[in-house]
């Protein structure tokens, strides 16, 4: 008779434990034994589990919930417990940090953006971003020992196993070792990646696109030179070789190319720039040459969805950054010139929408990189717990030995 050797026994515990752990999160209250029915683990099994997690503070009993058909003692439900711990999502942009603070339920307690006087550089990031985390921390209330971790979202090439910045052309930034530097200073778990690749995770993880196994996320901000794009692949984060696939090195065209009024200078040149905050206003307005402007943008930007549509084929597009504010101005001439642009079966088969999350799309994503690996379904993956820096980063927290 077979027998299972110790290690492996230790794994499927872990593996119930995170299994459990995942139906609470998904189903928010409910009992042990629709847990055990859910996960097909014995009743027994799911008992020492909840105790167990719920000895950790994972876990919060949240009411009684209803008997069943045949009578007897309604059972206990079960949720996850908001207060076990929280992390802060940043992104971090050339002039200006957006940050939120999610709480163990992935609940939004506070956010914060802030304009920097000065551009980002290798010397000012870590003072701006340390100050930016007690900030969050005051504006939520919360001791920064009760941080699970901090995640930044960050334009450009990301190493996000060494936690450098390798390249952004946007920050200026080179082989900069930024989870090094902000670990010593903040003495937390700090998760550093792309920002498109943060949105997608985000995305898939808490917003439109939790039931989608193929997903692509596109960043549109005010200076437009190119796009950002996050990809999903079998539910699963799409790095490529060098983790840079989705660095899409289009050259969009500026604003002022495509704008159509008069207005000008001496040298043909456009008087003032026009921004997408300007712009947008002025297409609310009833300004015809800015909703023109919208209008030949949206051709620009679905001639590069349609070429996603065609080469991934994926399930859904969502558009994150500054033209999610002209979301009801933009959304159908994009819409409207993909259809004309791709084939009939993935048009069909896409939904091509605006980010649920706002401005707050990165940083929330972020934050989601430290959730995701907290939840997923490998006891490994458990080690962003309250990690220490210094230690053994394989070694699960808050999980059996």
């Amino acid at each position: 008779m077979g027998y299972i050797k110790p290690a492996n026994a230790q794994l499927i515990k872990g593996l119930n434990q995170q299994l459990v752990l995942n139906m609470i999160k998904k189903e928010g209250a409910i009992s042990g034994a629709d847990l055990a029915k859910i996960t097909r683990l014995q009743p027994a099994t799911v008992s020492k589990i909840l105790k167990h997690i719920n000895d950790l503070g994972m876990i919060r009993e949240a009411g009684i919930g209803e008997s069943t058909k045949l009578g007897g003692k309604r059972p206990n439900l079960w949720r996850l417990n908001a207060d076990f711990g929280y992390v802060i999502g940043v992104e971090v942009l050339s002039f200006e940090l957006r940050a939120v603070l999610l709480d163990f339920e992935s609940k939004v307690v506070a956010e914060h953006s802030e304009s920097l006087p000065k551009k980002i550089t290798s010397e000012n990031i870590a003072d701006h971003i340390h100050a930016l985390v007690r900030t969050v921390c005051n504006a939520g209330r919360i001791a920064m020992k009760n941080l699970m971790g901090v995640a930044l979202g960050v334009s450009g090439i990301v190493d996000s196993e060494d936690g450098a910045i390798k390249f952004s052309i946007d920050l200026g930034l080179r082989e900069h070792p930024i989870r090094d530097i902000l670990e010593k200073r903040l003495n937390t778990q700090v998760v550093v990646d792309n920002d498109a690749n943060a949105a997608a995770v985000g995305t898939k993880w808490m917003g439109c696109g939790q039931d989608k196994r193929h997903l692509v996320y596109l960043i549109v901000n005010e200076r437009i030179t190119g796009i950002g794009c996050g990809i999903i692949l079998n539910d699963e984060l799409f790095r490529g070789t060098t983790n840079s696939a989705g660095e899409l090195t289009l050259s969009l065209p500026a604003l002022d190319d495509l704008r159509h009024d008069e207005a000008s200078s001496e040298n043909g040149k456009p008087a003032t720039s026009l921004t997408m905050t300007n712009l947008i206003a002025m297409a609310r307005e009833g300004d015809d040459n800015a909703r023109q402007t919208l209008v030949d943008l949206a051709n620009v930007l679905a001639e590069e969805v349609a070429r996603i549509l065609d080469f991934i084929n994926p399930e859904l597009v969502v558009f994150g950054g500054d033209i999610v504010e002209a979301a009801d101005l933009i959304l159908e001439p994009i819409r409207s010139e993909v259809k004309k642009l791709t084939l009939e079966l993935p048009f069909k088969a896409v939904t091509i929408k605006m980010t649920g999350f706002g401005q707050n799309a990165v940083a929330i994503g972020a934050a989601s990189l430290i959730f995701k690996q907290v939840f997923k379904k490998t006891q490994s993956a458990a080690r962003h717990v309250f990690a220490i820096p210094g230690t053994k980063r394989n070694k699960p927290v808050g999980f059996s030995d």
